[in-house]
C-alpha cells in the first residue's frame, strides 16, 4: 500500500511538474515575442523589464526569473536562431571535415545571413553581450547572454580542425579567433547597413585570410612541415 501510495504521489509529482514546466515555456514565448517586437522597433536602452512584463500580462519578477535580466531576455530572443545555426555547422564538420576553411566561410555567411534579416535583434544582442561584459566581466553564469547566445563557440571545432591541419595558424588560440571573427562580422554588419550579408562575410573572411592568422599557398605548406 505504501508504494501504492509513493508511486502514486511520484505520477502527480510529474504531472504537476510538467504543467508547470508548460505554463512556464508558454510564458517565456509568450515574454520573448513580445520583448523581439519591442527590440526590433526601439533603441534597446529604451526597452524596460517593466514594459515588456506589462505587455505580457506578466510580474517582472517572472521576466528575472526565467531570464535574469534584460540584457539575458534580449539574448534569449535571439537565441531561436541558434539551434539552426549549430545544426549546419554540424552537418558541415561532418560532410566537409576535410575542408575546414569552407566550413568556416560558410558559418559566417549564414551568421551574417540572420544577423542582417535581424538586425534590429541583432543589435540588441550586442548591447546586451556589451553590458553583461561590463557589469559581470569573465564571469559568466547560464542567464549571462555570452552563455545563452554563445556564438563563437559554433565556430571553435572548425578552427580546431583547421590548425591541426595546418590550414590554419596554430598560435592563436581556437576561442580568441573565434571571438575576433563573430565579433568583427556583427560590428561590420551593424556599421553598414547598406552592405549584403554576403559582402559583409566576404569582407572578414578577407581580412582573416590576408591578415589575421590563416597562412595561404607556400606558407600553409611549410606551417605543415614545422608542425611534422
Amino acid at each position: 500500500m505504501i508504494r501504492r501510495w509513493t508511486t502514486i504521489a511520484f505520477s502527480v509529482n510529474r504531472v504537476a511538474m510538467s504543467v508547470e514546466h508548460l505554463k512556464r515555456s508558454r510564458s517565456a514565448d509568450q515574454i520573448m515575442s513580445i520583448a523581439t517586437r519591442m527590440f526590433s522597433e526601439r533603441p534597446y536602452e529604451s526597452v524596460t523589464v517593466r514594459e515588456v512584463a506589462l505587455q505580457a500580462k506578466v510580474d517582472e519578477a517572472t521576466i528575472y526569473r526565467l531570464f535574469g535580466s534584460k540584457d539575458g531576455l534580449a539574448a534569449g530572443c535571439w537565441s531561436r536562431f541558434l539551434g539552426p545555426l549549430k545544426a549546419a555547422v554540424e552537418a558541415d564538420l561532418t560532410e566537409r571535415l576535410d575542408r575546414p576553411l569552407e566550413i568556416l566561410e560558410r558559418h559566417l555567411k549564414r551568421t551574417a545571413e540572420v544577423a542582417v534579416e535581424h538586425r534590429s535583434l541583432t543589435s540588441a544582442l550586442m548591447m546586451a553581450v556589451h553590458s553583461a561584459h561590463i557589469h559581470n566581466g569573465p564571469a559568466i553564469n547560464p542567464k549571462d547572454p555570452r552563455a545563452v547566445v554563445p556564438l563563437p563557440d559554433l565556430m571553435i571545432d572548425g578552427i580546431r580542425i583547421g590548425q591541426a591541419t595546418g590550414a590554419i595558424r596554430s598560435n592563436i588560440p581556437a576561442q580568441e579567433l573565434a571571438a575576433f571573427l563573430t565579433s568583427s562580422l556583427l560590428v561590420r554588419i551593424m556599421t553598414r547597413p547598406r552592405e549584403s550579408a554576403d559582402d559583409a562575410a566576404v569582407f572578414i573572411w578577407n581580412l582573416v585570410v590576408q591578415g589575421a592568422g590563416v597562412p595561404t599557398g607556400d606558407e600553409a605548406r611549410q606551417s605543415r612541415s614545422d608542425s611534422d
